[in-house]
């Protein structure tokens, strides 16, 4: 089959969907960052975390991370997407993970920056 290796190139450096997982003392005592059952990243400035999703200020004192990750992002009706999530996950590896860089930085920068759509 013509092609099929340039498919191969392509999924493999495909961006994945990431999510947030907390430090849970019977399995990992850090904060990572996954795709799938794969961790990616262990998230070693949770300030920087925080502040890459939006969860500063007053926030802090009202919700926890976990439960402002649900009110925001995922929960039905919630006021952004998980789409928005996924976006400040990239970000945030983008600055923070030199793996995510060697892996999907080709990815992440064909994305970059964003152009208006012209009329």
């Amino acid at each position: 089959m013509g092609g099929t290796d340039n498919n191969k190139t392509a999924i493999s450096t495909s961006i994945p969907v990431f999510t947030y997982e907390a430090a849970n003392f019977k399995r990992h005592q850090v904060s990572a960052i996954r795709a799938g059952d794969v961790f990616v990243h262990t998230i070693e400035d949770a300030n920087a975390f925080r502040e890459a999703l939006g969860y500063t200020g007053t926030l802090v004192q009202k919700l926890t991370l976990e439960e402002y990750i649900w009110e925001r992002y995922v929960k039905d009706g919630a006021s952004k997407s998980q789409h928005c999530l996924q976006v400040r996950l990239n970000a945030y590896l983008f600055k923070h993970s030199p793996e995510y860089r060697r892996i999907y930085g080709d990815a992440y920068d064909s994305c970059q920056p964003l152009q208006p759509l012209k009329k």
